[in-house]
């Protein structure tokens, strides 16, 4: 795939499964080596800047693997499903590219909800990923 091509799969996903998602958001790709077919692709609510607040997420597509490398929810849209959303969209993403696997390697604090606190990595393998290795969590798409 070529850069434009995947800027327009992401957005049109993120149109589809995100209801936060507006066209001025910030979303970009760019090839990660001399490689063909290693990409950044990235998403933010507000221009790619270090440790923001903003909703975003960073990927690595590399083969048949997305590496999820972070994601954020701005704290206002939390606990209300738009977590799992901007997930639903990776995922999409993922899939209409040609990946196989989501891998991701769960850090950061605890989910609290209002109804629940629990580990991202818990929250993750509730919501259908696996184990993989001794800290990252995968989602094999081509099992859904």
């Amino acid at each position: 795939m070529e850069r434009n091509e995947l800027i327009w799969v992401l957005r049109r996903n993120l149109l589809l499964k995100l209801s936060l998602y507006e066209e001025a958001h910030a979303v970009d790709a760019r090839e990660i080596t001399d490689t063909k077919g290693k990409w950044w692709v990235g998403y933010s609510t507000k221009d790619f800047t270090p440790l923001g607040r903003e909703t975003c997420f960073d990927l690595n597509v590399i083969k048949n693997i997305c590496y999820l490398l972070h994601i954020q929810l701005e704290e206002k849209f939390r606990g209300r499903g738009f977590g799992w959303n901007l997930y639903e969209a990776i995922h999409a993403f993922s899939k209409d590219v040609g990946c196989k696997i989501v891998r991701q390697t769960p850090s950061g604090g605890p989910i609290i909800d209002g109804k629940r606190t629990e580990s991202r990595r818990d929250y993750l393998l509730r919501r259908g990923y696996v184990p993989f290795g001794e800290h990252e969590v995968e989602l094999r798409l081509q099992e859904r």
